[in-house]
């Protein structure tokens, strides 16, 4: 059921073409199914288990996510298809929410839509960066004069 598996750290740099290569501010596992479907790579934040690079059936609960050069699945849960085999594996909580946030910006467009290998310009605002803080409120401007 396997291709090729690859673990990423969080922030890690690829020189890759495709936005989906771009450092996540997590770490992440993509991967190939076969046969392929549409959104094909598959991410999964954090590592796999043995049951799933085994190469058993999987049941996936994710969200594709269309890209400019191709769409992915964005993974939030696996479990394996012969509940046999092993568990259902839903990542740490704030690992969960890092990958949840990741994906909302990317179907919402906040985050770059090409690799910073390819694209020195610097990214929009994410909501996974900080804000800035609002200006304190100051007393009436006095007029000059």
């Amino acid at each position: 059921m396997f291709g090729q598996v690859m673990r990423f750290s969080a922030h890690e740099i690829t020189n890759h073409w495709s936005p989906l290569f771009a450092p996540r501010p997590y770490p992440h596992t993509d991967f190939y199914i076969a046969p392929p479907i549409i959104g094909d790579p598959v991410v999964f934040p954090g590592e796999l288990p043995q049951w799933a690079l085994s190469g058993a059936d999987m049941v996936i609960v994710g969200s594709f996510t269309a890209r400019p050069h191709g769409p992915s699945i964005e993974a939030f849960a696996l479990a394996p298809a012969d509940m046999d085999d092993g568990p259902l594996l839903l990542p740490a909580s704030p690992l969960l929410a890092q990958h949840a946030a990741y994906v909302r910006d990317v179907q919402q467009g906040l985050l770059a839509a090409r690799s910073p290998a390819i694209d020195a310009s610097p990214p929009a605002q994410s909501a996974l960066q900080t804000r800035p803080q609002a200006a304190p409120a100051t007393g009436p401007e006095k007029p000059s004069g």
